[in-house]
């Protein structure tokens, strides 16, 4: 409840600054700026669906009505495409506030790919039916973007970000994104 975004089914990371979102664990990782109450994360959604999919299991065990979870699961998948995927993009992106060349800043889709812009394939949360799942698949494989001979990048190649500043989730290489990745591949989509 502390994490709920401004409309039904949605999440955003308090705490944050301009520069951190200490929360996420992805502390540098390039978000709306300033932030703002009206930001949406789109890998806060995922891990709820994710977490609303392991209480189905567990009520599953316990023989409990998990009812309730799975009708979660689908409203948090169906947030996930109405707020969070990118036509322009072909991609998941957050929801942010980005400064106009005027100075004021309105609500908009901010594509950083990279890490974000996985987690509904990370998590599962994306069926593997979906029409987006080659555009992330081809965002994985594209070496302009996340793809390396040594694993994928935490941003793409070609973000303005890329390499910049603390440079924690601008680039570099991490093996617990890179398992999941390849668990999730696995998983559900292979």
């Amino acid at each position: 409840r502390t994490q709920k975004g401004g409309q039904p089914n949605t999440f955003r990371w308090r705490g944050r600054t301009d520069n951190h979102t200490l929360t996420s664990g992805l502390d540098d990782y390039p978000r709306g700026s300033p932030p703002s109450t009206t930001e949406l994360h789109v890998d806060l959604l995922c891990w709820m669906a994710n977490y609303a999919d392991l209480m189905s299991t567990v009520a599953g065990h316990l023989h409990v009505d998990n009812s309730d979870y799975l009708t979660l699961v689908r409203e948090l998948r169906k947030a996930l495409e109405d707020h969070h995927w990118s036509e322009k993009h072909l991609a998941y992106c957050d929801i942010g506030l980005s400064r106009g060349d005027t100075g004021s800043s309105s609500p908009e889709l901010l594509c950083h790919e990279g890490y974000i812009s996985l987690f509904p394939l990370l998590l599962g949360v994306m069926p593997p039916d979906s029409p987006h799942l080659p555009h992330v698949l081809a965002m994985i494989r594209d070496p302009k973007k996340i793809w390396s001979d040594y694993g994928l990048r935490s941003l793409s190649k070609s973000s303005p970000y890329f390499g910049k500043d603390e440079n924690y989730w601008r680039g570099p290489i991490w093996i617990n994104i890179n398992y999941l990745t390849l668990r999730a591949l696995k998983r559900f989509y292979i």
